[in-house]
């Protein structure tokens, strides 16, 4: 079963927040009304903030989760594995805990206007992706199940594409809103 931690560790080198080179994302300045049919019209800038916020609070505190989650199963796995049982001891006690606050954390989300609720879904999507694919390792582990751990290498493969997706739509979102937007990665 040791061939999936390699798979898993490379997939995780893709985690939600956005950052410049100071750990930030941060905006350009940009000030300009944007109208349309809605009521809670917002301007530009309120947009670019709460586009900041989104990225450096509410997203950065979903990813603190997920590096929790990835550091935890790093440590049992790829150079770091020993066997399958202490691998299923720190799944079960860290890392699925770990990522269970991370998903607990994406529902909380909200989408501060219309235009970021695609991206809003797509790391719904994702995160319960990659904790579908935590629990298929769980049981495979159980089950000693290689058909299992290739269930679960097929759902890390799928979210690697969400996390992707995810990145793409939201850099060009904060080309939109004059923001450097630079995905943070677990390497």
């Amino acid at each position: 079963m040791r061939n999936f931690t390699f798979t898993l560790l490379a997939i995780c080198c893709l985690v939600l927040t956005g950052c410049n080179n100071e750990g930030k994302v941060s905006s350009n300045e940009g000030e300009e009304t944007i109208s349309g049919d809605n009521e809670n019209t917002l301007s530009e800038k309120e947009k670019q903030t709460g586009l900041l916020d989104f990225i450096n609070e509410d997203i950065a505190k979903v990813s603190s989760f997920e590096m929790e989650a990835f550091q935890s199963f790093d440590s049992v796995s790829g150079e770091n594995y020993i066997n399958d049982e202490l691998m299923y001891e720190e799944l079960t006690t860290t890392t699925i805990p770990a990522y269970e606050k991370a998903l607990e954390e994406t529902e909380k989300l909200e989408a501060p206007f219309p235009e970021l609720e695609p991206m809003l879904e797509q790391i719904k999507n994702a995160s319960n992706t990659f904790y579908d694919a935590l629990v298929l390792q769980k049981q495979a582990l159980e089950e000693q199940d290689a058909e299992i751990m290739n269930q679960a290498n097929e759902k890390l493969l799928e979210y690697r594409d969400q996390i992707g997706a995810y990145h793409a739509d939201m850099k060009a979102l904060t080309e939109d809103y004059n923001i450097d937007y630079e995905p943070n990665g677990f390497q």
